[in-house]
């Protein structure tokens, strides 16, 4: 499974377990794209834990292309959040209210979520991480460790909402795609050993091309999300 076929599996794949029962219905144009976009990120987010820019199992001569690659998709993620975040405040301003201490533990885990992100994001860059980790060993762990944390505060934000995945098989479900299946995937991926002949080289620009790429496949599974949310309501 390519790079890009494994994106759209988990991004496709939430909105996808929404539809298994429960209700089905529109909050709004803007809303639901919104939080289409939020389920982008979740997804690019799990992409990260499996494309880690490692060059392990990989053709030497694209060892630059992967790593740039996932320089570039964390910063994706990292714009589908803040698409996320303020289009819901834009549409609705009570959620502001979301923002306090007092809001439910599911939406203290989602801002909990986007300072990790952030923050494993700016210290993966080389200058940060030259200051703040003494080893590149040092970084890898801590780096792992807080991606791991960051993808279960994530998984507890999308499913502990509840407004979309409305039961408790679907936000099982849930958890499966954003924590199991990349977990299972970086165990399948680490027994394959190392390809011995190098294939034909990949640049770094061609990471800033494939990253456009998921990027507009991200706003179109937002635009179709929200189009199937309130079409029907339309129609009635």
């Amino acid at each position: 499974m390519g790079h890009r076929e494994l994106f759209l599996l988990l991004a496709i794949g939430l909105p996808a377990i929404s539809a298994l029962g429960g209700a089905w219905v529109g909050a709004g144009w803007i809303w639901d794209a919104a939080n289409a976009a939020g389920f982008v990120a979740a997804a690019l987010v799990a992409y990260l834990h499996v494309e880690t820019g490692a060059a392990r199992n990989r053709p030497a001569a694209h060892a630059a292309f992967y790593s740039r690659l996932h320089n570039n998709v964390a910063l994706l993620a990292l714009g589908f959040v803040i698409v996320h975040v303020a289009a819901l405040l834009i549409d609705d301003p009570t959620t502001f209210e979301y923002w306090k201490l007092s809001a439910p533990h599911y939406m203290l885990a989602g801002i909990v979520a986007i300072v990790l992100m952030a923050v494993v994001t700016a210290t993966a860059y080389t200058r940060p991480r030259r200051r703040l980790f003494v080893t590149p060993s040092r970084f890898r762990r801590i780096h792992g460790l807080a991606s791991l944390g960051l993808t279960v505060v994530l998984a507890w934000h999308v499913a502990g909402s509840a407004l979309y995945f409305d039961t408790t098989f679907k936000a099982v479900l849930c958890v499966a795609v954003l924590v199991v299946l990349p977990a299972w995937w970086v165990r399948r991926s680490g027994a394959q050993s190392r390809p011995t002949s190098d294939g034909p080289p990949r640049s770094a620009s061609e990471a800033r091309d494939e990253t456009r790429r998921l990027a507009a496949i991200g706003l179109s599974i937002a635009i179709v999300f929200s189009l199937l949310r309130n079409v029907p309501s339309l129609l009635e």
